[in-house]
């Protein structure tokens, strides 16, 4: 993606008692992760670079339950485009 892009990306938690999702990036400079109202997620590019957007999940006694991540690469001149993937993954 480029500077300024931006993408949503959605998480839904099923199964086991989570208490709480931690989503962010890896590298806070190169890409910025905001909640939405409708509980996605939004990645915006903010300058060049690779970041990866990470999922924790928390148990409800703290203890981190899973994780996840999606690498993000950044670059000026970059067109946007991309196929929806609305597929599951378990873990």
């Amino acid at each position: 993606m480029a500077p300024g892009n931006i993408y949503d990306i959605k998480a839904v938690l099923k199964g086991y008692p989570i208490s709480s999702l931690k989503v962010y990036s890896s590298r806070s400079g190169i890409a910025r992760v905001e909640l939405l109202p409708s509980g996605n997620y939004r990645v915006t590019g903010l300058q060049s670079g690779t970041t990866y957007i990470m999922f924790e999940a928390f148990g409800t006694d703290g203890s981190l339950l899973n994780h996840a991540s999606v690498k993000v690469d950044v670059a000026p001149g970059v067109i946007q485009g991309g196929v929806r993937n609305a597929a599951a993954s378990l873990f």
